[in-house]
């Protein structure tokens, strides 16, 4: 129960960690094989042999908070994943535009997904 101006009403409260949310949402998958994909033929253009592992889900993830504007948290959770996986960790090195330092490549993020700047 709440205590308001009114006097005691319901409330209830949720919560979804991101842990939980990567383990339900079947979607990112979807999303983490997507930006792979880009990620590879982004690669292959350049006459590069892309080196990243298939983390599709956690890709996903990261993906999708991209896309919603919160770059801080995609490299955060990205890299608490990496970390106990034995992956190598990203960085964020500009939010307007986003610009993302995975170690063999930096990304800008805009409407295409990713322009490859390295």
């Amino acid at each position: 129960m709440l205590a308001g101006p009114d006097g005691l009403s319901g409330c209830d409260f949720y919560a979804l960690r991101y842990n939980d949310w990567i383990k339900q949402a079947d979607a990112l998958f979807a999303s983490g094989t997507e930006f792979h994909r880009q990620y590879d033929a982004e690669f292959a253009r350049l006459g590069h042999q892309a080196s990243l592992v298939s983390l599709d889900r956690y890709l996903g993830a990261f993906a999708e908070m991209l896309y919603g504007g919160q770059p801080d948290k995609a490299v955060i959770l990205y890299n608490r994943f990496a970390r106990f996986g034995g992956f190598p960790g990203i960085s964020l090195l500009a939010r307007d535009p986003v610009i993302i330092d995975i170690g063999v490549a930096v990304l800008q993020i805009g409407d295409e997904l990713s322009k490859f700047l390295k």
